[in-house]
């Protein structure tokens, strides 16, 4: 690891161990921490924004290219930067998050004029076609659960039975079936659920931490 490589890897867990820190401890004397960490997270809004953008680039790049060089999927390409790009100029023009949503600067009867294409756009294809991805990958889920969730032990037998609580608890009958499932299904994705994601959370946490020291100590277990 070269010395540029050991400085990042300190700010950055210096700087995870100031958010954990900030969150559990409140100092205001000498320093108010906690508006110090909100200071910096306004830069970290700034660089998601620079990365995103590095992001929207590269793939205009990628696809660029592929266009260019006739490759077998340039046609999607094709439509994936137009679609892209046409979306961004209407919504940036009029929607909800238009640069100039007063009409100061762009005139309010191009905006009443793309408002329309924007709403097409919007609400009847990009919802449309995220519905229909989410419908598939629920089927996916539950085809996967089934092959999954075997009742073999006593483990996938617990996992099968909470399963199917839930899911007969989110199902629009389940009142007209037995008022009970509700219940049943809100205590287990308040409780069980909650503490395992908590767990899982944790787990994750403490292995960053751990990674973060490994690399910066440059010491192989």
């Amino acid at each position: 690891m070269s010395r540029r490589d050991l400085l990042l890897q300190v700010i950055i867990f210096a700087l995870g161990f100031f958010y954990a820190f900030t969150y559990y401890v409140r100092v205001s004397e000498p320093v108010d921490l906690q508006a110090l960490g909100d200071q910096l997270f306004a830069y970290l809004t700034a660089m998601l924004t620079v990365a995103f953008a590095i992001g929207l680039i590269n793939l205009t790049r990628v696809h660029v290219n592929s266009i260019r060089r006739r490759r077998p999927i340039w046609r999607y390409s094709l439509v994936l930067v137009i679609s892209m790009y046409a979306m961004a100029v209407v919504s940036l023009i009029s929607s909800p998050f238009a640069i100039d949503p007063t009409g100061a600067v762009i005139p309010p009867a191009l905006m009443d004029a793309v408002n329309p294409i924007w709403e097409f756009l919007y609400y009847k294809i990009l919802v449309s076609i995220n519905a229909s991805i989410f419908s598939l990958l629920a089927f996916f889920i539950a085809s996967a659960t089934y092959r999954a969730f075997k009742a073999r032990s006593v483990e996938s037998t617990l996992f099968l039975l909470a399963g199917l609580l839930v899911v007969i608890g989110q199902a629009p009958a389940s009142d007209l079936i037995w008022p009970g499932f509700c219940a049943i299904r809100d205590w287990i994705m308040a409780f069980p659920t909650t503490a395992g994601e908590r767990g899982i959370l944790i787990g994750v946490a403490l292995g960053v931490i751990a990674f973060s020291v490994r690399r910066m100590i440059r010491y192989s277990w």
